[in-house]
């Protein structure tokens, strides 16, 4: 048994429904964003049944931190290397996003009203960003993630009890309800989706809401650039939803649901182009001067492709119906 076999197990059966004999969607797959992982060969599999990819083999559970090197895995590219302040560049951003303003509304998490002291957890926090951004607007922020080492510097920027470390599943909140909960580009990470959706439901007030953020595979950039295509992302995305399957699976865990919309700041574009030049130069250019030249140049283009709805990267906002009276 080779040192990859060791940390991966075969998916025997469909995640989703069970379904056994499960087709090959794509095969021959490698590990693009990191170095350091274990690595390994991967295939991606399509239930038909129930409209998902899934990876197979995957990392075992106990694993699964081997392909997140803290110093060097990041699903979007670096941008602590670039001056988040600069007012020329949010104000061009501002300018070139404007077509998409006009059609979706404002780019930012779909959370409205903000209403100060509501209560918000972000799964899947990584360093804070999200619990920065939301805390500016007056939500009282909380984070899990299973990376202990971002949350040790979470609790140093917003004090003890703020965020947990472990997977969301299997973390026993103290807080007892949320008034909303944000899942960015996390679900396809979890083993079991499903049961982290109904574990959302369960720790939402009535009336809270849930956003979603997720790659949809059933896309045309999942076409063009098929093993490159970065929302793939093997073996770290164990489970891709397409947005019809996503917005069933919503609905099974008893959410309402708001039509899909396309989110707009991952330029999963420029990224799958930098992945498959990598790929056939057999270089790493991930974070790369190259990377962040064409996540630049391509923006205007990237924008448009979004406001035409190009639903490569999805956003969904989801709300737990309240309770209803039944005298009434």
């Amino acid at each position: 048994m080779t040192a990859e076999q060791s940390v991966l197990a075969a998916v025997g059966r469909a995640p989703c429904c069970g379904a056994e004999n499960v087709p090959v969607f794509l095969s021959g797959m490698k590990d693009l964003l990191t170095e350091t992982s274990p690595g390994g060969t991967f295939s991606l599999r399509y239930c038909a049944a129930c409209d998902i990819l899934y990876v197979d083999p995957r990392p075992l559970t106990e694993n699964l931190h081997l392909y997140y090197p803290e110093a060097e895995y990041m699903p979007l590219p670096d941008a602590s290397r670039r001056n988040p302040r600069s007012p020329v560049r949010e104000l061009l951003k501002a300018a070139l996003s404007w077509p998409y303003t006009v059609r979706f509304g404002s780019a930012s998490l779909q959370l409205t009203p903000d209403i100060p002291g509501q209560s918000l957890l972000d799964v899947g926090c990584g360093c804070g960003e999200m619990m920065k951004q939301m805390a500016a607007r007056g939500w009282d922020v909380y984070g899990c993630d299973a990376a202990s080492g971002k949350i040790a510097g979470i609790a140093a920027t917003f004090g003890p009890g703020r965020a947990w470390c472990g997977t969301f599943e299997e973390i026993d909140f103290p807080v007892p309800a949320f008034d909303a909960i944000t899942m960015w580009h996390v679900i396809e990470h979890f083993p079991d989706p499903w049961r982290a959706l109904r574990k959302a439901h369960a720790l939402l007030k009535p009336g809270g809401t849930l956003v979603v953020g997720t790659p949809n595979w059933d896309c045309l950039e999942a076409r063009l650039f098929r093993r490159f295509w970065v929302g793939f992302d093997a073996p770290r995305h164990l489970v891709l939803f397409s947005s019809r399957s996503l917005c069933r699976a919503l609905q099974d865990a008893g959410f309402e649901v708001s039509r899909p919309r396309p989110s707009l700041w991952a330029n999963s574009v420029s990224e799958s182009i930098v992945l498959a030049l990598g790929g056939v130069l057999n270089v790493r250019l991930w974070n790369s001067r190259l990377s962040r030249a064409l996540h630049y140049l391509l923006f205007p283009f990237f924008v448009l492709s979004r406001t035409l709805g190009n639903l490569s990267m999805i956003e969904i906002t989801a709300l737990k119906p309240c309770a209803v009276d039944p005298a009434t």
